[in-house]
């Protein structure tokens, strides 16, 4: 019986090793792609944002999300980070842990309702007390899919003006 050297043995075992994760990898990538055609990326849209209501002490905002489904399967949420700036200055950043399920084929509105401390909007950014109805903004995130491998981020983001005429009357005629 021939002996095999311990170099060959070990040149075969890299061989083998190598092939195997050859093998493994583009298993994976057929798997990756044929995910890719059977499944498509839902699109999340701004439907509105806008100021809803405002008080000495606190100011209220509304942001509707368009969620549009065109897979023939229903989707989950599992939660939507949210930032709002002023005036570029950061003024909240959050994450809304409410999941909805979005319908096969359909589009859902998702409302994330965003409240900030009048102070706080005043201590970030000072520039809106010079100038209530010339406020640029810019609103951004992600709404995170629930998939059978892990949560999928989808961004979406929006600027604008804001129309702070409601919180100018708060301070007299």
């Amino acid at each position: 019986m021939k002996s095999i050297s311990v170099n060959t043995f070990k040149k075969f075992s890299l061989i083998l090793l190598s092939a195997s994760v050859l093998t493994v990898s583009t298993s994976c990538g057929t798997a990756g792609d044929i995910l890719k055609l059977i499944f498509e990326q839902p699109k999340v849209s701004i439907k509105s944002f806008g100021v809803t209501d405002a008080s000495l002490d606190r100011i209220k905002f509304n942001l509707a999300l368009n969620v549009d489904n065109p897979n023939a399967v229903g989707l989950k949420t599992s939660d939507i980070d949210y930032n709002l700036n002023i005036n570029n200055s950061e003024i909240i950043k959050g994450i809304l842990n409410n999941g909805i399920d979005i319908a096969a084929k359909n589009t859902s509105s998702l409302d994330v309702p965003i409240e900030i401390n009048f102070q706080k909007l005043l201590t970030v950014a000072p520039s809106i007390l010079t100038n209530f109805n010339n406020l640029d903004y810019k609103v951004f995130g992600a709404v995170k899919f629930d998939t059978p491998i892990g949560k999928v981020p989808i961004n979406w983001n929006q600027e604008g003006k804001l129309d702070f005429s409601t919180i100018s009357k708060l301070f007299g005629p």
